[in-house]
């Protein structure tokens, strides 16, 4: 099951680091993270989730394809929820250089 989540887990890493790289660009302007969250709109996310999917490598889809397809068959659909606590996003913060001084507080604000 983990090669399965591979590539998955390698699109997500480099959607948030897109995501936390448009928001330190937009950081000097005085606004709080809230502010900024708000001003993403949905075509920016998908252009931030396109561009790791079309960076993964055609071998690596084309290996897991006959996996995938294999659990898939006489399953029922299963519903998974993702949910990023403070700390995660608040070590994500931590690892660019700009955003060396954020804390939990401006995070749950």
């Amino acid at each position: 099951m983990m090669a399965l989540k591979q590539p998955m887990d390698l699109i997500k890493r480099r959607y948030r680091s897109k995501l936390l790289t448009a928001l330190s660009e937009e950081d000097g302007k005085n606004t709080s993270v809230i502010d900024l969250l708000n001003q993403i709109n949905i075509k920016d996310v998908v252009y931030m989730i396109a561009e790791p999917w079309l960076e993964l490598p055609e071998s690596m889809l084309v290996k897991l394809w006959p996996k995938i397809w294999s659990n898939q068959i006489g399953e029922e659909e299963a519903v998974f929820s993702t949910e990023i606590s403070t700390a995660n996003f608040l070590s994500a913060f931590k690892d660019l250089d700009e955003c060396q001084d954020i804390d939990t507080e401006d995070v749950e604000q």
